[in-house]
């Protein structure tokens, strides 16, 4: 189970890795400027520079969420203390490796989604983030879902 886990992981840090690349170095160019910043029903609300190596020192902002924080998290979450659980035996134990793999994946997943979405928005102006509105309720139901439901199957192992 853990290595389908890891498998996940892994497939969606490939996604957000893709996505990146396509729209640094695609066939259709980002402009200098780009939404980074949008409001709960999808409206652009704060621009940012693209880096470019021309622009010089002073423009080196890269505001896709992979420049932002998508690898940070991936990393951050990967750095778990302790052995293998087959090792230990404990249930718990194994259960809170299981949340702490989805929420890393659900994590970089959702950093694609904005990606992708932010990217859509700054070659197409005035246009609303793709999906907009269903973004912020799908992060809160993945990410608590996931939460709560390893937490409670913690509490019923913890209780057998």
């Amino acid at each position: 189970m853990r290595k389908t886990l890891e498998a996940i992981t892994l497939a969606a840090l490939a996604l957000l890795v893709f996505v990146t690349g396509r729209a640094l170095f695609g066939p259709n160019p980002l402009p200098d400027r780009i939404p980074i910043n949008f409001d709960l029903s999808g409206h652009p609300v704060g621009m940012g520079l693209l880096y470019h190596a021309a622009a010089g020192p002073g423009s080196s902002h890269c505001p896709l969420p992979a420049g932002r924080g998508g690898g940070a998290v991936s990393l951050l979450l990967s750095i778990t203390p302790g052995g293998s659980p087959a090792k230990t035996g404990s249930i718990c134990e194994t259960l809170a490796l299981s949340m702490n793999t989805w929420l890393r994946a659900e994590l970089i997943c959702l950093f694609a989604w904005l990606q992708t979405a932010a990217i859509h928005a700054a070659r197409h102006p005035g246009e609303d983030l793709a999906a907009g509105s269903a973004m912020v309720p799908v992060s809160i139901v993945a990410v608590f879902g996931t939460i709560l439901w390893h937490f409670v199957a913690m509490r019923r192992a913890a209780r057998a």
